[in-house]
């Protein structure tokens, strides 16, 4: 599988604070990485600065081993990102709130816009809600309709910032559920989740953030059953408890 994301000695700050720190990770194509960590660890701002959301002390970023912030990878829509909160325009449509973007960001025609919004609304199981506003959707649709916002603006990474944090937990399994087919499609994905079950289903790699720094990146079988540092063992008893 060829290599589409490389990060190289990666370090962001907050003003003195070190948040992120030193970090490196190459994905490929097709591969499934999902990062864990206590609160407070950099997970979140690791992979906002992937997105292009934080900027970057120092280090690179590399899609198909070019700078992000070249002119041919910036005019590319490579990350789809997908929040703890859904973030969808409140006074809009479900439908609405996925064509505007096609629209007014890639300059699609409104008919083919409604066209790509109803194949990924049927993808992530919500075309039945398309004409009600947000607030009339569950959280896990509400999140699943985030989901497919992203997903029409065709991106080649999908990046999820805890994607079930701020969902009753009856509503998780259908945001994970959506998320697995994904995976089972081909989609190359970043994820910071706490569900470690689904992280043992899903990943190619799991990887343990602290104090801004990876402490482990290991495959799925190995991180649970033969993990390589004692903080890791830590890790997992503390969450694996609960």
């Amino acid at each position: 599988m060829p290599n589409i994301l490389s990060i190289k000695n990666l370090n962001v700050f907050y003003e003195k604070f070190h948040a992120v720190k030193d970090i490196d990770l190459s994905l490929n194509e097709g591969e499934i990485f999902v990062i864990c960590g206590p609160s407070g660890s950099g997970k979140s701002t690791l992979i906002r600065a992937i997105a292009g959301l934080e900027k970057p002390k120092s280090g690179e970023i590399l899609i198909n081993n070019k700078a992000m912030n070249e002119k041919e990878v910036l005019n590319k829509n490579i990350f789809g990102m997908v929040f703890q909160q859904f973030n969808l325009f409140p006074h809009l449509s479900i439908l609405e709130n996925i064509t505007l973007p096609l629209m007014k960001v890639k300059k699609i025609s409104k008919s083919e816009s409604i066209e790509i919004a109803h194949g990924v609304l049927s993808k992530v199981k919500i075309l039945d809600q398309k004409d009600k506003h947000p607030s009339k959707l569950s959280g896990g649709q509400q999140q699943r309709c985030a989901i497919a916002r992203s997903l029409a603006m065709n991106p080649k990474i999908m990046l999820f910032d805890e994607p079930t944090s701020a969902l009753d937990p009856e509503m998780i399994n259908e945001v994970l559920d959506v998320m697995t087919d994904l995976a089972s499609a081909g989609m190359t994905m970043i994820i910071v989740t706490h569900e470690m079950g689904f992280a043992k289903k899903i990943a190619n790699k799991i990887i343990l953030m602290d104090n801004g720094e990876i402490i482990e990146s290991n495959t799925p079988n190995n991180f649970f059953n033969n993990p390589e540092t004692e903080r890791t063992k830590s890790f997992l008893n503390q969450v694996l408890q609960h």
